[in-house]
């Protein structure tokens, strides 16, 4: 059976080791607060590239129909004017 005496030297031999553990879990928390920044910081670049890519999108969009209309215009005021057209490489 185990003494009273021998329990406080199990603690005095085991408590250096809790001291260690405190300090690593400490630096896992500090660690893990810091791994949070990231993550939201990257988060908040990833709403932004995603921003970007649908202004691309419809900027794009945008061009494409206008130049789309203008060629249609461009072949009418061509066919009026009696103008040959030109195949398009």
């Amino acid at each position: 059976m185990l003494t009273q005496q021998d329990l406080s030297q199990f603690k005095k031999i085991l408590q250096p080791i809790n001291d260690r553990l405190d300090k690593i879990n400490d630096k896992l928390i500090e660690h893990d607060k810091k791994f949070d920044k990231i993550d939201a910081k990257f988060k908040k670049i990833d709403k932004q590239l995603k921003k970007i890519q649908k202004d691309l999108t419809t900027t794009i969009k945008y061009f494409d129909n206008n130049c789309l209309t203008h060629k249609k215009h461009l072949d009418r005021i061509e066919q009026h004017l009696g103008l040959s057209q030109f195949p398009i490489i």
